[in-house]
């Protein structure tokens, strides 16, 4: 893949959108992971989603 920015905003939208994908990645991975990582990837490609 030559450039993953359309992709990763598109997890990134999933992430900050889908509650039942935030419930299971944050049980998971610790309480409020999946915000963080759905933030942090819209900021690195200047995007607020």
């Amino acid at each position: 893949m030559e450039n993953p920015r359309a992709l990763l905003l598109e997890v990134a939208k999933d992430y900050l959108n889908h509650s039942q994908l935030e419930a299971v990645t944050d049980k998971q991975y610790g309480k409020g992971v999946t915000k963080y990582i759905g933030l942090a990837v819209s900021r690195y490609y200047g995007e607020e989603i």
